[in-house]
């Protein structure tokens, strides 16, 4: 992720941090945090989406097998 990004991410208050000096510090646990989160809620979305594709009878399942 590009530094912009992040320190945008930390100053929504998105990923904790604490400073030193003018340096932001993160902690591994704490960004490991915000990884699992972003992870858990991509499967829940993509999860959301596919049960929309196939009640509109758009999602194929062989074709989701590479079949």
């Amino acid at each position: 992720m590009s530094r912009p990004y992040l320190v945008r991410l930390l100053e929504e208050g998105k990923i904790s941090y604490h400073k030193v000096g003018t340096h932001r510090r993160i902690y591994l646990r704490d960004v490991l945090a915000y990884k699992q989160l972003r992870d858990r809620r991509r499967r829940e979305t993509l999860r959301e989406l596919r049960r929309a594709s196939e009640a509109l009878g758009l999602y194929d399942e062989g074709a989701a097998q590479g079949v």
